[in-house]
């Protein structure tokens, strides 16, 4: 509930309550230690940079983070504005704090947590500059290069919850491309591309190679599942090729397989390009009857001209596979129409 100069007055006049007072959070909302390093204030005190900033922590003879408020700890406000290198420091230095209260597991969490933030934070020219620094320095080792690499590769990869916007991805792919192999690579836009069509667009940009036709087949049937029609129709351009469907049509292959997917990954171009191409509609709705459900959520305008020819009795069955209710009334209405002609 005190003033900065309050917290500042007692810290000068009880030394062995500083460290605590300076981490703690005050009536601003943040300690005055995090707030120092944002605004600067603690560069004319400081010889070296982070390094000595790492220093003067130990000797407050306190915890690098006092609050599990991750965004107010001081160990977020250094690593926020730290050197890759001494972010490193920092991170082992809090890990081997024994005087801290956290546990081992909560160490983990907390330090995953902010290891993200500051990663996702670094520039390329940063990440560039830190591996130079590291391989022209015999004294350190090139793992320490390819731990930091391994760690924002993996947080591209895996983190679902992190809220990466197109600039903060771009930025973090933009870092790693250059030190990753291009089986990673593929793995990046592979993950890209099932997140978002702006993702799946930024990195198939930077690719500066082929990619590999498996891939291509496994991001079609993973794009249907997960409803990513951009990824799809994507895929679907790679791996068939146009001028050939009216070929595969006549001679049945693939194209039951193609039209399921498509109508699973809500691709209303596929469908229709399948059926320009002289796919009859009757082969593959026995196989499935949930295809008519979600062929009316995707298209319930030209639902009745799709199925106009077919002999399918709509029921209310039928009716209730279909989630939207635009496509529900789409099929109540040849229900209905059924009804009234007989």
């Amino acid at each position: 509930v005190h003033s900065s100069e309050d917290v500042l007055w007692l810290a000068d006049q009880v030394e062995a309550l500083r460290g605590p007072l300076l981490c703690c959070e005050d009536s601003s909302g943040s300690s005055y230690f995090y707030r120092s390093v944002i605004n600067g204030s603690l560069d004319n005190k400081l010889a070296n940079g982070n390094q000595d900033l790492i220093e003067w922590l130990k000797k407050l003879d306190t915890s690098p983070t006092v609050s599990k408020d991750i965004e107010s700890s001081p160990l977020y406000a250094v690593a926020s504005h730290a050197t890759i290198q001494n972010f490193w420091t920092l991170l082992e230095f809090f890990f081997d704090d024994e005087n801290t209260s956290f546990s081992a597991i909560e160490k983990n969490v907390l330090i995953e947590e902010i290891s993200k933030k500051f990663l996702v934070s670094r520039t390329a020219k940063e990440v560039e500059q830190y591996a130079v620094d590291i391989l022209n320095d015999k004294e350190k080792s090139k793992t320490d290069v390819k731990a930091f690499i391994k760690s924002q590769f993996e947080l591209l990869l895996f983190d679902e919850k992190l809220d990466l916007n197109c600039e903060n991805y771009a930025r973090l792919a933009t870092s790693v491309w250059p030190f990753i192999s291009n089986e990673e690579k593929e793995k990046i836009f592979y993950n890209a591309a099932l997140r978002s069509e702006n993702h799946m667009n930024l990195v198939f940009g930077m690719l500066d190679f082929s990619l590999d036709f498996s891939m291509i087949e496994n991001l079609l049937h993973s794009a249907s599942i997960n409803k990513k029609t951009a990824a799809f129709e994507f895929a679907a351009e790679r791996y068939y090729d146009s001028s050939m469907l009216s070929k595969w049509v006549q001679a049945g292959d693939k194209c039951i397989d193609i039209f399921e997917l498509a109508i699973s990954a809500g691709s209303i171009k596929w469908v229709e390009k399948l059926i320009d191409a002289g796919l009859k509609l009757p082969d593959p709705f026995p196989k499935d009857r949930n295809l008519i459900g979600l062929l009316a959520d995707l298209d319930p305008q030209g639902l009745a001209k799709k199925l106009s020819d077919l002999q399918i009795q709509i029921t209310p069955d039928l009716v209730n596979r279909a989630e939207t209710e635009a496509g529900k009334q789409a099929l109540m209405a040849l229900m209905a129409n059924a009804d009234n002609t007989n």
